[in-house]
Formats: C-alpha cells, sequence, structure tokens
C-alpha cells in the first residue's frame, strides 16, 4: 500500500508515505482514518401524529482523512529540513491537493481531491533517536467525498431507426428498439459525460435504472454534436459546430429533463428521436467512484 499527496503547486514534491517499515517517510500500520467510508445525511420529514418519519434520500456530507507515518534521518539538521518541506507541502494556504492511494501492488490508484487541515502540533519526536526521527499525523478534509479511479471509461454506439446496430463496443450489448446496457463497476452513482452526434430532431436519452430522460429540443445537421455533461458540480450542455466552435446550449434541455447518472451494476439506456433522419453516433464517458479503498 502507499499513499502519496500531490500539492497544488509544481514547485514542490510529492508526499510519498509507503507501507515499509525501511522507507523514509514510514506509513504508521493502523493509523488511516476515513478511507473505507463516509457519513451520510438522511432527509426525512415527520408529519403531526405520525410514528416515525417518512424517508426521503441520503447524501454524503465531507469526507475526514488521517494517517500517521514515521520519518527518519542522518541528523538533526537533515530532520528538520523533512519537516519543514513537508509543513510546505500540507499548507493548507495551497488549497486543493490531489491524494492517492494504491491499495495494492498492482499500480492501481484511487484519487481524491481534499485539503490538508494544517495541525500545529503535526510532528512529535520518537524517543530513542536522539532528535533524528519524528511521527507526523495529518488530516485532510474532502468536499467532494468520492475517491475516484483515473481510468475514464468509454462506450461508442451508433443508433439507428430501429435500435441499436453495429458497430459497438463492450460492455454495450445489442438491444431492441433502441436498447442498450452500460455495466458500471463503481460503488456509487458516477456523472456521464454523454455526446451525441448529428444528423439528429429532439433526441431523448433515458436511463430507466431511475426513470430519468435527457430531452433535447434541437436538431443537428451531421457533424454538429451535443455534448452533455451530468456532474451536479459542474454540469452543462454544449453545442459544437462542424468547426468545433462551442457555445452553451442548456436552453435545449425540456424542463422535465434530468441528468442523470449512472447506478452501479447495470444501467437499461434508451435512445429515441422524433424522427428519423439517419444513423447517430453516441458516446457515453465516466469515471468509476468509490465510497471506500481500504
Amino acid at each position: 500500500m502507499q499513499i502519496t499527496f500531490i500539492p497544488n503547486t509544481n514547485i514542490l514534491p510529492t508526499l510519498i508515505v509507503e507501507d515499509t517499515p525501511d522507507a523514509d517517510i514510514a506509513l504508521v500500520r493502523g493509523s488511516p482514518q476515513g478511507f473505507s467510508g463516509v457519513q451520510y445525511i438522511h432527509m426525512s420529514a415527520q408529519t403531526p401524529n405520525q410514528n416515525g418519519a417518512t424517508y426521503f434520500f441520503s447524501r454524503m456530507s465531507t469526507r475526514s482523512i488521517s494517517f500517521s507515518f514515521r520519518i527518519h534521518a542522518k541528523s538533526i539538521d537533515e530532520i528538520q529540513k523533512k519537516k519543514m518541506e513537508i509543513a510546505q507541502i500540507l499548507s493548507p494556504a495551497l488549497g486543493e491537493g490531489t491524494l492517492r492511494v494504491y491499495p495494492g501492488e498492482d499500480g492501481t490508484y484511487y484519487e481524491l481531491a481534499c485539503v490538508p487541515d494544517g495541525k500545529p502540533s503535526m510532528f512529535s519526536s520518537m524517543e530513542g533517536h536522539n532528535g533524528t526521527a519524528a511521527v507526523a499525523t495529518v488530516s485532510f478534509t474532502a468536499y467532494n467525498p468520492w475517491f475516484t479511479s483515473p481510468v475514464q471509461n468509454t462506450v461508442e454506439f451508433t443508433a439507428y431507426a430501429g435500435g441499436f446496430q453495429l458497430p459497438f463496443r463492450l460492455p454495450f450489448t445489442l438491444g431492441e428498439f433502441g436498447e442498450g446496457y452500460i455495466h458500471y463497476a463503481g460503488s456509487t452513482p458516477t456523472p456521464a459525460l454523454i455526446t451525441i452526434t448529428g444528423p439528429f430532431v429532439n433526441p431523448v436519452l433515458i436511463n430507466t435504472r431511475t426513470g430519468e430522460k435527457i430531452a433535447i429540443i434541437k436538431a443537428l445537421n451531421t457533424g454538429e454534436k451535443i455534448e452533455i455533461n451530468t456532474d451536479p458540480a459542474t454540469s452543462y450542455v454544449h453545442h459544437i459546430d462542424a468547426t468545433g466552435a462551442v457555445t452553451n446550449a442548456f436552453s435545449t434541455i425540456s424542463t422535465d429533463s434530468v441528468l442523470w447518472q449512472l447506478q452501479p451494476g447495470e444501467n437499461h439506456i434508451q435512445y429515441t428521436e422524433s424522427e428519423s433522419i439517419g444513423n447517430t453516433p453516441i458516446r457515453i464517458s465516466w469515471h468509476d467512484r468509490f465510497e471506500g479503498v481500504m
């Protein structure tokens, strides 16, 4: 296992904490907290004279992360230099950095955007080392609580009148009447980046897993695109013309549309148009998200 923190600057190095006793910066085993789950806030309401309450939905709160590591040096001057460098890397004044967690030895890692909390008592001396070793306990706050895989998954397919036809790429499977399936391997809903390439007239994409639809009230010619980002924090709808020029197209989304997210497991996707004017290339991309990684 390895934990690294990349500060929000290119003038400081990455902090690398390894789960090996002889490492220059060694993780204290059993110290990581907040990597397995996150606190939820459950929304409910109670009417007069009602026993219990009516549940509506749950929302993840911010994530708190902490762990401890040991620092070894050959001299007091060297340990002081290392402590100063680590304090600079973990300065909250730099804003959000990137925490990377490598749970195994296969090189797979997950990322979390977070801000160091900046404890004044971060370091404590280790007895019996004449001041050449120290233990640091650090903590972070992640306002976006999900661990995210850096690998982008992409499905491309072409919708024709009468249903999805070849060519297509797994994990999409052939379905009737414009149907398909995406298998999402994450453990929590994840936003999608959807690109629909013209020609089309008033296309509709439905995720029947949630019953939510994205309906575009617009006709596009060959080579034009609509790009939809369904992340609530950064959502947008862009029109991209044949020259690559980008304009805001949020007004083309119907008022009853919901920018749906992919749900863990199988997602049944349906595509329709108000007119059948030819094949419509469609691309859906996403990153796997997880509540916990260890």
